[in-house]
Protein backbone atom coordinates (compact mmCIF):
# COMPACT_ATOMS: atom_id res chain seq x y z
CA UNK A 1 0.00 0.00 0.00
CA UNK A 2 1.00 3.64 -0.38
CA UNK A 3 2.63 5.40 2.06
CA UNK A 4 0.24 8.63 0.95
CA UNK A 5 -3.14 8.75 2.70
CA UNK A 6 -6.17 8.95 0.63
CA UNK A 7 -7.18 12.62 1.56
CA UNK A 8 -11.09 12.13 1.01
CA UNK A 9 -13.96 9.69 0.46
CA UNK A 10 -13.83 10.07 -2.73
CA UNK A 11 -10.48 8.64 -3.19
CA UNK A 12 -11.11 4.90 -1.18
CA UNK A 13 -12.87 3.55 -4.02
CA UNK A 14 -16.13 2.70 -2.68
CA UNK A 15 -19.27 2.19 -4.55
CA UNK A 16 -21.39 5.72 -6.17
CA UNK A 17 -24.13 4.09 -3.01
CA UNK A 18 -22.12 4.77 -0.35
CA UNK A 19 -20.25 7.43 -1.43
CA UNK A 20 -23.94 8.71 -1.09
CA UNK A 21 -24.36 7.78 1.81
CA UNK A 22 -21.49 9.31 3.37
CA UNK A 23 -22.32 12.51 1.62
CA UNK A 24 -26.00 12.77 3.12
CA UNK A 25 -24.27 12.00 6.30
CA UNK A 26 -21.73 15.34 6.13
CA UNK A 27 -18.59 13.27 6.05
CA UNK A 28 -15.52 14.90 4.61
CA UNK A 29 -12.35 13.32 5.01
CA UNK A 30 -11.54 10.19 6.55
CA UNK A 31 -9.78 9.47 9.57
CA UNK A 32 -6.46 7.58 9.45
CA UNK A 33 -7.83 4.27 10.76
CA UNK A 34 -10.48 4.61 7.66
CA UNK A 35 -8.49 5.83 5.41
CA UNK A 36 -5.88 2.78 5.57
CA UNK A 37 -8.70 0.12 6.72
CA UNK A 38 -11.40 0.79 4.07
CA UNK A 39 -9.07 0.09 0.97
CA UNK A 40 -7.50 -2.69 2.05
CA UNK A 41 -11.08 -4.12 3.20
CA UNK A 42 -12.25 -3.17 -0.21
CA UNK A 43 -9.30 -4.88 -1.78
CA UNK A 44 -10.39 -8.36 0.39
CA UNK A 45 -7.52 -8.42 2.72
CA UNK A 46 -7.72 -9.33 6.39
CA UNK A 47 -7.29 -6.58 8.80
CA UNK A 48 -6.16 -6.26 12.29
CA UNK A 49 -7.04 -2.85 13.51
CA UNK A 50 -5.11 -1.72 16.58
CA UNK A 51 -7.43 1.81 17.50
CA UNK A 52 -8.82 3.41 20.18
CA UNK A 53 -13.04 4.11 20.53
CA UNK A 54 -13.38 7.43 18.84
CA UNK A 55 -11.10 6.77 15.92
CA UNK A 56 -14.07 6.32 13.44
CA UNK A 57 -13.32 2.62 13.34
CA UNK A 58 -17.26 1.87 12.81
CA UNK A 59 -17.23 3.45 9.38
CA UNK A 60 -13.94 1.64 8.59
CA UNK A 61 -15.63 -1.76 8.71
CA UNK A 62 -19.12 -0.68 8.00
CA UNK A 63 -18.76 0.97 4.46
CA UNK A 64 -16.64 -2.07 3.37
CA UNK A 65 -18.81 -4.92 4.88
CA UNK A 66 -21.65 -2.97 3.39
CA UNK A 67 -19.81 -2.86 -0.16
CA UNK A 68 -19.50 -6.89 -0.05
CA UNK A 69 -23.46 -7.47 0.62
CA UNK A 70 -26.09 -8.37 -1.73
CA UNK A 71 -29.01 -7.11 -0.77
CA UNK A 72 -31.04 -9.04 -3.38
CA UNK A 73 -30.50 -11.80 -1.27
CA UNK A 74 -31.95 -12.36 2.18
CA UNK A 75 -29.58 -14.72 3.71
CA UNK A 76 -27.06 -13.41 6.55
CA UNK A 77 -23.94 -12.14 4.83
CA UNK A 78 -22.05 -10.58 7.62
CA UNK A 79 -21.39 -10.40 11.38
CA UNK A 80 -20.35 -8.50 13.47
CA UNK A 81 -19.22 -9.48 17.33
CA UNK A 82 -19.38 -6.51 20.25
CA UNK A 83 -18.75 -7.39 23.69
CA UNK A 84 -22.03 -5.11 24.99
CA UNK A 85 -25.55 -4.76 24.34
CA UNK A 86 -25.00 -1.21 24.50
CA UNK A 87 -22.31 -1.55 21.44
CA UNK A 88 -24.19 -3.79 19.54
CA UNK A 89 -27.38 -1.14 19.41
CA UNK A 90 -24.78 1.61 18.50
CA UNK A 91 -23.13 -0.32 15.55
CA UNK A 92 -26.39 -1.78 14.08
CA UNK A 93 -27.97 1.88 14.13
CA UNK A 94 -24.75 3.20 12.33
CA UNK A 95 -24.37 0.47 9.36
CA UNK A 96 -28.06 1.09 9.16
CA UNK A 97 -27.08 4.82 8.28
CA UNK A 98 -24.79 3.98 6.02
CA UNK A 99 -27.37 1.86 3.87
CA UNK A 100 -29.69 4.25 3.72
CA UNK A 101 -29.09 3.61 -0.66
CA UNK A 102 -29.06 -0.18 -0.49
CA UNK A 103 -32.69 -0.72 -0.69
CA UNK A 104 -33.76 -4.31 0.71
CA UNK A 105 -30.83 -3.93 3.32
CA UNK A 106 -31.56 -5.21 6.49
CA UNK A 107 -29.60 -4.68 9.50
CA UNK A 108 -30.83 -6.48 13.12
CA UNK A 109 -28.95 -6.30 16.59
CA UNK A 110 -28.92 -9.72 18.70
CA UNK A 111 -28.15 -9.58 22.49
CA UNK A 112 -28.81 -11.01 26.06
CA UNK A 113 -30.97 -9.28 28.38
CA UNK A 114 -34.06 -9.22 25.45
CA UNK A 115 -36.97 -11.38 24.69
CA UNK A 116 -35.32 -13.92 21.94
CA UNK A 117 -38.61 -14.33 20.55
CA UNK A 118 -38.61 -11.02 18.40
CA UNK A 119 -34.96 -11.45 17.65
CA UNK A 120 -36.04 -14.66 15.87
CA UNK A 121 -39.03 -13.29 13.44
CA UNK A 122 -36.36 -10.72 12.71
CA UNK A 123 -34.19 -12.78 11.53
CA UNK A 124 -37.38 -15.03 9.95
CA UNK A 125 -37.89 -12.45 8.18
CA UNK A 126 -34.41 -12.47 6.59
CA UNK A 127 -31.43 -10.41 7.18
CA UNK A 128 -28.00 -9.14 5.57
CA UNK A 129 -25.83 -7.82 8.61
CA UNK A 130 -26.27 -9.06 12.30
CA UNK A 131 -24.76 -7.08 14.39
CA UNK A 132 -24.88 -9.04 18.34
CA UNK A 133 -23.15 -9.76 21.37
CA UNK A 134 -21.20 -13.34 21.28
CA UNK A 135 -23.82 -15.02 24.16
CA UNK A 136 -26.72 -14.43 22.25
CA UNK A 137 -25.46 -15.25 18.50
CA UNK A 138 -24.77 -18.82 19.94
CA UNK A 139 -27.94 -18.94 21.36
CA UNK A 140 -29.48 -18.36 17.77
CA UNK A 141 -27.06 -20.38 16.05
CA UNK A 142 -27.55 -23.43 18.38
CA UNK A 143 -31.24 -22.98 17.80
CA UNK A 144 -30.54 -22.84 13.78
CA UNK A 145 -32.60 -19.49 13.84
CA UNK A 146 -29.03 -17.89 12.59
CA UNK A 147 -27.53 -19.75 9.79
CA UNK A 148 -23.81 -18.40 8.62
CA UNK A 149 -23.54 -20.87 5.77
CA UNK A 150 -23.52 -17.61 3.23
CA UNK A 151 -21.70 -15.33 5.47
CA UNK A 152 -18.69 -13.36 4.27
CA UNK A 153 -17.83 -10.93 6.03
CA UNK A 154 -16.89 -11.08 9.76
CA UNK A 155 -16.20 -8.58 12.53
CA UNK A 156 -14.76 -8.52 15.94
CA UNK A 157 -15.34 -4.71 17.16
CA UNK A 158 -13.53 -4.50 20.82
CA UNK A 159 -11.86 -7.75 20.77
CA UNK A 160 -9.75 -7.09 23.91
CA UNK A 161 -12.94 -6.19 26.03
CA UNK A 162 -14.76 -9.38 24.49
CA UNK A 163 -11.99 -11.33 25.48
CA UNK A 164 -11.62 -9.67 29.27
CA UNK A 165 -15.25 -10.29 29.60
CA UNK A 166 -14.88 -14.12 29.23
CA UNK A 167 -16.04 -14.74 25.43
CA UNK A 168 -13.02 -15.93 24.13
CA UNK A 169 -14.59 -19.56 23.67
CA UNK A 170 -17.95 -18.09 22.03
CA UNK A 171 -15.87 -16.36 19.11
CA UNK A 172 -13.78 -19.13 18.88
CA UNK A 173 -16.85 -21.26 18.21
CA UNK A 174 -18.94 -18.27 15.89
CA UNK A 175 -15.56 -18.11 13.79
CA UNK A 176 -15.36 -21.97 13.08
CA UNK A 177 -19.19 -21.60 12.35
CA UNK A 178 -18.39 -19.76 9.23
CA UNK A 179 -16.96 -20.78 5.93
CA UNK A 180 -13.51 -20.87 5.00
CA UNK A 181 -14.13 -18.23 2.02
CA UNK A 182 -14.81 -15.22 4.71
CA UNK A 183 -13.17 -11.76 5.39
CA UNK A 184 -12.19 -11.11 8.99
CA UNK A 185 -11.64 -7.65 10.67
CA UNK A 186 -10.33 -7.46 14.14
CA UNK A 187 -10.31 -4.47 15.59
CA UNK A 188 -8.68 -3.97 19.30
CA UNK A 189 -7.81 -1.00 21.55
CA UNK A 190 -4.57 -3.38 23.01
CA UNK A 191 -2.98 -6.42 21.40
CA UNK A 192 -2.95 -8.66 23.95
CA UNK A 193 -1.46 -12.39 23.53
CA UNK A 194 -5.03 -13.98 23.37
CA UNK A 195 -5.77 -10.99 20.78
CA UNK A 196 -2.38 -12.37 18.65
CA UNK A 197 -3.51 -16.10 18.74
CA UNK A 198 -7.37 -15.30 17.35
CA UNK A 199 -5.42 -13.34 14.50
CA UNK A 200 -3.17 -16.38 13.90
CA UNK A 201 -5.95 -18.80 13.91
CA UNK A 202 -8.61 -17.43 12.58
CA UNK A 203 -7.25 -14.52 10.26
CA UNK A 204 -6.00 -15.31 6.95
CA UNK A 205 -2.62 -13.29 6.28
CA UNK A 206 -3.53 -9.85 8.05
CA UNK A 207 -2.45 -6.47 7.21
CA UNK A 208 -1.89 -4.78 10.99
CA UNK A 209 -3.08 -1.09 10.96
CA UNK A 210 -2.30 0.74 14.29
CA UNK A 211 -3.37 4.51 15.29
CA UNK A 212 -3.00 6.27 17.98
CA UNK A 213 -6.36 8.11 18.86
CA UNK A 214 -4.93 12.12 19.47
CA UNK A 215 -5.29 13.91 22.70
CA UNK A 216 -6.45 17.15 23.44
CA UNK A 217 -5.31 19.21 26.30
CA UNK A 218 -7.29 21.69 27.84
CA UNK A 219 -4.76 24.90 28.42
CA UNK A 220 -6.73 25.88 31.49
CA UNK A 221 -6.35 23.01 33.38
CA UNK A 222 -3.08 22.35 35.04
CA UNK A 223 -2.18 18.42 35.25
CA UNK A 224 -0.24 16.66 37.88
CA UNK A 225 0.62 12.94 38.71
CA UNK A 226 2.79 10.96 41.51
CA UNK A 227 3.88 7.68 41.07
CA UNK A 228 2.67 5.78 44.43
CA UNK A 229 3.00 2.08 45.20
CA UNK A 230 -0.45 0.03 45.15
CA UNK A 231 -1.28 -0.35 48.57
CA UNK A 232 -0.17 3.40 49.01
CA UNK A 233 -2.63 5.02 46.21
CA UNK A 234 -5.48 5.44 49.11
CA UNK A 235 -3.61 7.64 51.41
CA UNK A 236 -1.76 9.33 48.78
CA UNK A 237 -5.25 10.68 47.51
CA UNK A 238 -6.68 11.39 50.51
CA UNK A 239 -3.87 13.63 51.12
CA UNK A 240 -3.92 15.32 47.65
CA UNK A 241 -7.97 15.83 47.67
CA UNK A 242 -8.42 18.60 50.53
CA UNK A 243 -5.43 20.86 48.79
CA UNK A 244 -7.06 20.52 45.45
CA UNK A 245 -10.51 21.90 46.65
CA UNK A 246 -10.94 24.86 44.33
CA UNK A 247 -11.04 28.52 46.15
CA UNK A 248 -14.69 30.09 46.82
CA UNK A 249 -15.20 32.55 44.59
CA UNK A 250 -15.17 36.83 45.64
CA UNK A 251 -18.50 38.60 44.82
CA UNK A 252 -16.55 40.16 42.14
CA UNK A 253 -16.11 36.74 40.29
CA UNK A 254 -19.87 36.06 40.85
CA UNK A 255 -22.55 35.50 37.39
CA UNK A 256 -23.99 39.33 36.61
CA UNK A 257 -27.44 37.27 37.02
CA UNK A 258 -26.35 36.34 40.96
CA UNK A 259 -25.28 39.72 42.01
CA UNK A 260 -28.71 40.99 40.04
CA UNK A 261 -30.96 38.98 41.87
CA UNK A 262 -29.21 39.46 45.37
CA UNK A 263 -29.33 43.35 44.61
CA UNK A 264 -32.97 42.89 43.71
CA UNK A 265 -33.67 40.66 47.30
CA UNK A 266 -31.73 43.31 49.40
CA UNK A 267 -33.85 46.77 48.10
CA UNK A 268 -36.69 44.59 48.55
CA UNK A 269 -36.25 43.46 52.03
CA UNK A 270 -35.50 47.16 52.65
CA UNK A 271 -38.45 48.35 51.16
CA UNK A 272 -40.52 46.37 53.87
CA UNK A 273 -42.49 48.09 56.84
CA UNK A 274 -40.91 46.95 60.05
CA UNK A 275 -43.25 46.50 62.26
CA UNK A 276 -41.99 44.72 65.87
CA UNK A 277 -43.98 42.66 67.88
CA UNK A 278 -42.96 44.57 70.64
CA UNK A 279 -45.64 47.79 69.35
CA UNK A 280 -48.29 45.53 67.27
CA UNK A 281 -50.76 47.40 68.86
CA UNK A 282 -53.01 43.54 68.56
CA UNK A 283 -50.15 41.78 69.99
CA UNK A 284 -50.54 44.56 72.86
CA UNK A 285 -54.34 44.37 73.46
CA UNK A 286 -53.94 40.68 73.60
CA UNK A 287 -51.34 41.20 76.60
CA UNK A 288 -53.81 43.65 77.93
CA UNK A 289 -56.63 41.78 78.02
CA UNK A 290 -55.29 38.91 79.64
CA UNK A 291 -54.23 37.92 83.55
CA UNK A 292 -52.52 35.27 85.68
CA UNK A 293 -54.70 34.09 87.70
CA UNK A 294 -54.32 31.29 90.21
CA UNK A 295 -56.94 28.22 90.16
CA UNK A 296 -57.28 25.80 93.04
CA UNK A 297 -56.61 22.44 92.35
CA UNK A 298 -59.23 20.23 93.87
CA UNK A 299 -57.23 17.23 93.56
CA UNK A 300 -54.13 16.28 95.75
CA UNK A 301 -51.31 17.75 93.59
CA UNK A 302 -50.09 21.05 93.83
CA UNK A 303 -51.93 24.25 92.52
CA UNK A 304 -51.33 25.04 88.95
CA UNK A 305 -50.67 28.35 87.41
CA UNK A 306 -53.04 28.78 84.17
CA UNK A 307 -53.48 31.48 81.67
CA UNK A 308 -57.12 32.26 81.19
CA UNK A 309 -58.68 34.86 79.23
CA UNK A 310 -60.62 37.67 80.91
CA UNK A 311 -64.13 38.74 79.14
CA UNK A 312 -63.10 41.66 77.16
CA UNK A 313 -61.24 39.05 75.15
CA UNK A 314 -64.31 36.47 75.15
CA UNK A 315 -66.19 39.67 73.88
CA UNK A 316 -63.93 40.93 71.60
CA UNK A 317 -64.34 37.44 69.77
CA UNK A 318 -67.79 36.82 69.69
Amino acid sequence: MSSVLPASFSDLGMPAALMRAVADLGFENPSAIQAQAVPALLAGRDIVGVAQTGTGKTAAFGLPLLAAVDPSLGAVQAVVLTPTRELAMQVADAIQSFATHLPGLTVIPVYGGSPFLPQQRALQRGAQVVVGTPGRVIDHLERRTLVMDQVRFLVLDEADEMLRMGFAEDVDKILSRAPQQRQVALFSATMPPAIRRVAETHLNDPLEITVARQSSTVTSVRQTYAVVPFRHKVGALSRVLPSARPTRRSSSSAPAAQRKRSARLSSRRASRPRTSPVTSPRASARRSSTASVRVPSTSSSPPMSRRVASTSTASAWS
